[in-house]
């Protein structure tokens, strides 16, 4: 079994022939090991990386989710430079100001880096590729909706505050998602008028459809949604769709992976305990380890059967179980017991 975040990796193989070949030897192992359990499959995983392709799958899905009163709001694909041709489009797909300009690259630090337009001569500081969000009014809530397998959890984030509808005179304004949304944001574009009355939480069957719909389309176990509720309607609101951002927030975050991995034709979960909790390898830090932003890979199946070793590249350090890029091997533990809950290996290590 393994579960990656390789993110940074088919991002950079655009353009980065060295990581198109870690790509390459990756498919490869898989390919050639019909058995594996591969959390997620890396052309689901691409298409959530590129907005346009995202994008239009949150547009697809209002139909089958109608009857729920989920939407997403109207966007613009944007490929060129040329003001006119941006107006004209921006006119006919019925687009609705203020709008939010987001890259169409969704990883990485600049895809946090959004623009709130008001009016169609704003429109010029629109740089493509990127895509024209209509911005909906949702009383600065976002829900932080995290799925793992079958499982869902959603958590509250501050959120932009309301605006006027447009189009208006007023200069854009630039911000960084994070800065806005992390649990601990303090901005000016997120407060409230006080009088303004807080919206109910999204209905909980609701979300559960929403979330089938996505897993059956996106063919994933781990992703994230971003949803808002409509001030005006109370309408469920799709604003984003994402490669899973983290576990921190997820209270028996392994449980559900391992729940999830067990879903997918696992033949004894037996081995899953090593990993419910993490296995410190000597003196190497954790195997396995997670982060927001870092590429992960992990293998599950760990001291219970022989070593395995996964070659993906040139070895470009020591911190193997971290970094994708510095990866060379992914190996398991010796398979001579060992691993237990919260405890250590000390029968192996990494290899050096």
């Amino acid at each position: 079994v393994i579960v990656h975040k390789l993110s940074d990796v088919i991002v950079k193989a655009e353009y980065d022939s060295q990581s198109q070949q870690l790509l390459d030897n990756f498919q490869g192992y898989v390919s050639t090991h019909p058995h594996t359990v591969l959390l997620d499959p890396l052309p689901a995983m691409s298409q959530l990386l590129d907005r346009f392709a995202s994008y239009r799958i949150m547009s697809q899905l209002q139909n089958s989710l109608r009857d729920w009163r989920i939407s997403s709001p109207p966007y613009l694909e944007i490929s060129t430079s040329d003001l006119s041709v941006i107006q004209q489009d921006v006119e006919s797909k019925g687009l609705s100001f203020p709008l939010i300009c987001k890259t169409r690259v969704a990883h990485g630090s600049c895809s946090h880096d959004m623009s709130l337009i008001f009016s169609m001569a704003g429109l010029s500081e629109a740089h493509p590729p990127c895509v024209l969000q209509s911005f909906v009014n949702h009383g600065a809530v976002l829900h932080k909706v995290f799925v793992v397998g079958e499982d869902h959890f959603t958590v509250e984030r501050p959120s932009l505050k309301n605006f006027p509808p447009g189009p208006y005179e007023r200069k854009t304004i630039f911000f960084n998602s994070h800065q806005v949304s992390k649990p601990e944001s303090c901005s000016h574009l997120t407060a409230l008028d006080e009088k303004v009355p807080r919206l109910p939480p999204p209905s909980g069957e609701a979300m559960v459809a929403l979330v089938r719909e996505l897993r059956a389309e996106l063919g994933m176990a781990l992703f994230g949604v971003d949803v808002i509720v409509n001030i005006n309607t109370h309408t469920l609101t799709i604003i984003d769709i994402n490669i899973f951002p983290g576990h921190w927030a997820i209270l028996h975050f392994h449980l559900s992976l391992a729940d999830t991995l067990i879903q997918n034709d696992l033949q004894s979960s037996t081995s899953l305990y090593s990993w419910l909790f993490p296995l410190r390898c000597k003196g190497r830090g954790f195997c396995g380890a997670m982060g927001n932003d870092a590429s992960w890979v992990s293998v599950v199946d760990v001291c219970k059967g022989p070593w395995f070793e996964l070659r993906l590249g040139r070895r470009e350090g020591r911190n193997l179980h971290c970094y994708i890029g510095a990866v060379t091997r992914i190996i398991s533990c010796c398979g001579k017991g060992g691993g237990q809950k919260g405890g250590e290996c000390n029968r192996c290590e990494m290899a050096s």
